[in-house]
């Protein structure tokens, strides 16, 4: 009996099919770097030679699914085009979808969030906090003086310097707490 093998093509056309129909769902907020800046606040004072914007009372930023509210937010236009924001309040807050699911999400504070268009990077620091959210499940909560979050790439670094003592965490060092995920059936 002869056993015939699939040609060659086979594997990459099934790739190519299953890369088209997951795309979609992987670049979704990928398309958040094409949205508009759109910004809101009870006052703005402008430096147009300067390309310096001050918000300030209420300020909401939005850019696609990124939504950044703080007291006070100070924005600046690079050359090419980018922004870079100083955001400070009591606290400053940062919300916004992750790539991986419409109900996966990444909450951030702090009394300063910096956050940087071109490299899409996020700062927080002054009782600076990120968590991972998958709906309304915290699945990753991290406490520390200074996070750093790449938006793009979804890694962080956190550093324990300038901590904040809590009765929770008396020592103000970084903390983490990852909560255990799914088991997957034995059939998967």
């Amino acid at each position: 009996m002869k056993i015939s093998r699939l040609p060659r093509v086979v594997p990459t056309v099934v790739l190519t099919v299953l890369l088209m129909v997951q795309t979609p769902t992987l670049l979704a907020e990928r398309a958040d770097r094409e949205r508009p800046l759109q910004i809101e606040a009870d006052r703005l004072d402008y430096d147009d030679l300067n390309k310096v914007n001050v918000f300030n009372g209420r300020v909401s930023l939005s850019k696609g699914s990124l939504l950044i509210r703080a007291d006070r937010i100070v924005l600046r236009e690079e050359r090419d085009g980018t922004q870079n924001a100083i955001a400070t309040g009591r606290p400053a807050t940062l919300r916004q979808r992750r790539d991986a699911s419409t109900e996966s999400w990444v909450e951030g504070q702090g009394e300063r969030i910096e956050w940087d268009s071109r490299s899409e990077i996020a700062t927080f620091s002054q009782k600076a906090q990120l968590r991972r959210l998958d709906g309304a499940r915290v699945v990753d909560d991290v406490q520390g003086g200074r996070i750093r979050y790449n938006t793009g790439t979804e890694i962080y670094e956190v550093d324990g310097a300038g901590a904040t003592s809590t009765p929770d965490n008396p020592n103000g060092r970084v903390r983490v707490t990852i909560q255990p995920r799914a088991q997957r059936s034995a059939r998967e």
